[in-house]
């Protein structure tokens, strides 16, 4: 099956609503964690093949 998709297709983002996004999920991580008393010790980069970058 082959995709054509064209510039109606695109959906931009302004800066502002990824912020909106970033915020979005930086509160709910932060409720889960609160909730369930869990702390982040690390945060390590995945990259898309499932490899860590050194």
């Amino acid at each position: 099956m082959k995709y054509i998709y064209n510039e109606k297709d695109l959906d931009l983002i302004s800066w502002n609503r990824i912020d909106n996004y970033i915020n979005k999920i930086y509160k709910e991580v932060n409720n889960y964690l609160i909730k369930t008393n869990l702390k982040i010790k690390y945060i390590v980069p995945i990259m898309r093949g499932g490899g860590i970058p050194a």
